[in-house]
């Protein structure tokens, strides 16, 4: 236990900003509430992460442990006759556990083979063939894969990344249904324009069309019978020149990747990327491509009056000439992917940062992940002592006080969790701020990230909220911060039991405070000092 002291008298050396004078606390000391957390492969818990590669029911992401539990309750039957078989396959997700913990990489499946391998080597020769069959049981019944990682420096854009792809896919399902579907409407009309033309009528083409019965036919006779009617059945040129431009178009675009349904892959012009380093970069790609988008748009809504007859040169020619970027809606701009900016604390500067504000006050449909490694970096703002002032939130709090921003922010520790706030915020037609802390500042060689995410989560160091405009008529509606643990409290409190100095056993309930996230951290040591019990006073409280 530690008692907040006052500021040493001695401003901190430069090197070391919590540099602990004689009555301070030792540093490397963790909240007691830390102790059944020690080891982490040996729990279970929302990491490792499988990013699925086939999102069903509109999953991103699930936990290895929910993956386990899922695949149990398909073969396992309940009581004793199931009890082996659970035994079995916990074994296996706690390998696989301890190798992704270990640095191992890869897909779900191929880890799990790889588990299961070293599983079956170091089982005796009795209990070998009941665990090849219990592993192999569980094997056959797992239905989803995809790349698993854990917790650390790279989670957070790994999982915007996955959220953001499947988001691209989707808008490319959508364009492709869409347009293949007027394509076809509208080939159908070039061809009976062509078959009613004089090419089309022609000796040959008819002949051609016959195919083995034309031995039965005279062509020659039969094309002078149809060509008069032809030219008088002849579509407009402007009519066929502006759907085979519609067409054009739609084969050219660069903002979806190809179907493949039609062979297109192969002719198909290579897709814009749609992930920046930089707001600029962000800003700039988004410019260069507007009048792009409003020629696919205009394509498309040219096509789809072409196709149902409806198309009006009188009426409508005038408003398409006008049409251009700056007649896009919001309806219009859904249509694309969005662009994705991820940045990092430590690679962005104040100039960055103004223009996130700029972004999140705009209408444009650009997202942004801001990563804080650390929220207890001297800030070196006060005089003569550096303060931990929790600098990641500032940014989200500011946009959260804009009107048509959607805002979430949360640690890595709880990326499962707020999920479906992810994929919101991508479909958001808006922009988009995740905030997102990692927890590798604050790690240390026996404090793994995903712990101090947790802890910074539980102090109200980094309290997970969303605010999303749709959500409701007012501010009380958008804001949400229900996903926190205990949120009905100031702090959260959990319950203790310990063995005191004289081995008498103690319970008590704890709350976790601010104060103990940064009694965690080394480089504050010197604002804790230990109270001897003797100087327990509640004016220390």
């Amino acid at each position: 236990s530690a008692g907040l002291a006052a500021p040493p008298a001695a401003a901190p050396a430069p090197d070391e900003p919590g540099s602990a004078p004689d009555n301070a606390a030792r540093p490397g000391l963790h909240p007691a509430l830390f102790a059944g957390y020690k080891t982490l492969a040996a729990l279970r818990y929302d990491y490792p992460l499988v990013l699925l590669d086939n999102v069903a029911d509109g999953a991103l992401v699930r936990p290895l442990s929910g993956i386990v539990d899922g695949v149990l309750q398909r073969i396992a039957p309940r009581g004793a006759a199931g009890e082996q078989l659970r035994k079995h396959v916990l074994l296996l997700e706690g390998k696989i556990r301890a190798l992704v913990s270990g640095g191992v990489q890869g897909s779900l499946s191929a880890l799990w083979l790889r588990a299961a391998a070293e599983l079956r080597s170091a089982a005796s020769a009795a209990s070998e063939r009941s665990l090849a069959e219990s592993l192999d049981s569980a094997r056959a019944a797992l239905r989803l894969d995809g790349k698993i990682i854990d917790c650390g420096g790279e989670t957070p854009a790994a999982v915007l990344a996955h959220a953001f792809e499947a988001t691209r896919k989707a808008k490319t399902r959508g364009f492709h249904d869409k347009a293949e579907m007027l394509a076809r409407r509208l080939g159908d009309i070039l061809k009976a324009d062509f078959m009613s033309s004089r090419e089309g009528r022609s000796a040959e083409n008819l002949k051609r069309a016959f195919g083995r019965f034309e031995s039965s036919f005279d062509f020659d006779a039969l094309s002078d019978i149809l060509t008069p009617s032809a030219a008088r059945a002849s579509m407009p040129e402007a009519r066929r020149r502006r759907i085979r431009d519609v067409l054009a178009t739609l084969r050219a675009q660069r903002f979806f990747a190809a179907s493949g349904r039609d062979g297109a892959g192969e002719r198909a012009q290579e897709v814009y990327p749609f992930v920046f380093e930089s707001c600029a970069a962000a800003v700039s790609a988004f410019r260069q491509r507007l009048p792009e988008m409003a020629t696919l748009v205009k394509a498309l809504a040219i096509a789809d009056l072409e196709s149902a007859n409806r198309y009006k040169e009188s009426q409508h020619d005038p408003i398409f000439r006008r049409f251009d970027g700056a007649a896009l809606a919001p309806e219009d701009l859904a249509l694309f992917p969005p662009i994705l900016v991820c940045l990092r604390q430590g690679h962005y500067d104040a100039a960055e940062q103004a223009k996130i504000v700029d972004l999140l006050s705009s209408s444009l449909p650009i997202k942004i992940l801001v990563q804080t490694d650390d929220l207890l970096a001297p800030s070196g703002i006060e005089s003569g002592t550096s303060f931990p002032d929790a600098g990641g939130t500032r940014l989200a709090r500011m946009a959260a006080g804009l009107h048509g921003a959607f805002v979430l922010q949360a640690a890595s520790s709880h990326l499962y969790r707020v999920s479906g706030s992810i994929a919101k915020g991508l479909a958001y037609p808006g922009p988009a701020l995740f905030s997102v802390f990692s927890g590798v500042g604050q790690a240390r060689r026996d404090l793994p990230p995903y712990l101090a995410a947790a802890a910074a989560v539980e102090a109200r160091a980094f309290p997970i909220f969303s605010r999303d405009p749709d959500a409701g008529p007012d501010r009380s509606w958008c804001f949400d911060i229900g996903a926190n643990p205990q949120a009905e409290r100031d702090w959260t409190r959990h319950h203790l039991t310990y063995e005191d100095e004289n081995h008498q056993a103690v319970s008590e309930d704890v709350a976790f405070t601010f104060a103990d996230f940064v009694a965690g951290d080394r480089r504050h040591a010197g604002r804790f000092a230990s109270v001897p019990r003797g100087a327990w006073r509640e004016t220390l409280v």
